[in-house]
């Protein structure tokens, strides 16, 4: 898991573009909102580090006809595909780090097909097309994530891929590794490091819970340990003198060094490494 980079160019200009493509009514509804959008805008740039405070800026769009229709007119910059949006997400997905942008950051283990409003279009659909709002994503994190970002106690339920210190964070995520009748079984979980506090750890909790993430990772690790069991065996068979915890302990930090302290592959094969069971097991046979 690592940071996204938030798309840094004018968010103003990329909203003028969308609601220049647009039809009237619509079009007119935009334009007569655009400063108070605009306004908008810059709320959100001051509370990027302090995100809950947003939810003290909720509005309320169903208190007239008139806001009914912004709001809709709102939502369908997003719905509806217009060359401008395109743009807007095309350059969304360029400025991401070529090394890890194939997977999505929310989970670490699908494709970034879509976009996540990470404030919710259905509650904040000023935010619809503002570029630090939106994170590629794989189509799974998005659909469980749905409209969900905070809870009732004002904590948020997902980490924000831009704003919160992830590739600043120390390990959180770890894997253990036991072999019953030569039957390797993978257990990730998490574990609060005393650099993060306890308010940001929270959060985290909340983002692998929701998602479900410790038990797809358990899931997707019954291959990758087969795989690595079969490759380490045939060195070892070819040289008696290799070591395996050696050669699993680079390939975790390789996986790290790429793609995070905390990507799932890092620390199934730190676990690996650190079980004497499973090293057995690979020199057993």
């Amino acid at each position: 898991m690592r940071n996204l980079l938030p798309y840094s160019l004018n968010h103003n200009n990329s909203l003028i573009d969308i609601i220049d493509s647009k039809q009237e009514p619509r079009k007119g509804i935009l334009v007569n909102a655009l400063n108070e959008v605009s306004r908008d805008y810059s709320n959100y740039l001051s509370n990027v580090n302090n995100l809950e405070m947003m939810n003290n800026h909720v509005k309320d769009y169903e208190r007239s006809e008139d806001l009914k229709k912004l709001k809709e007119a709102l939502i369908h910059c997003y719905d509806s595909t217009t060359s401008p949006l395109d743009k807007l997400k095309a350059n969304i997905k360029k400025a991401q780090p070529d090394d890890y942008a194939a997977f999505c950051q929310y989970c670490g283990i699908g494709i970034p097909s879509t976009f996540d409003h990470y404030l919710p279009k259905s509650n904040f659909p000023e935010f619809s097309v503002l570029g630090i709002n939106l994170f590629p994503c794989c189509s799974d994190c998005n659909r469980e994530k749905n409209d969900r970002w905070i809870n009732d106690n004002g904590i948020r339920e997902f980490l924000n891929l831009y704003y919160d210190s992830i590739d600043n964070y120390s390990q959180f995520l770890y894997c253990e590794i036991t072999v019953k009748t030569n039957i390797p079984v993978a257990r990730f979980f998490l574990e609060k490091p005393t650099m993060i506090n306890q308010q940001d750890y929270q959060v985290i909790e909340k983002h692998y819970n929701n998602l479900g993430l410790l038990s797809k990772y358990s899931l997707l690790s019954n291959g990758e340990i087969k795989k690595a069991i079969s490759n380490l065996r045939r060195k070892y068979q070819r040289n008696g003198t290799f070591d395996i915890k050696l050669e699993l302990t680079d390939h975790s930090d390789d996986e790290a060094e790429i793609y995070g302290v905390n990507y799932w592959k890092a620390s199934l094969y730190q676990g690996m490494a650190n079980s004497t069971s499973l090293i057995q097991l690979i020199k057993s046979n």
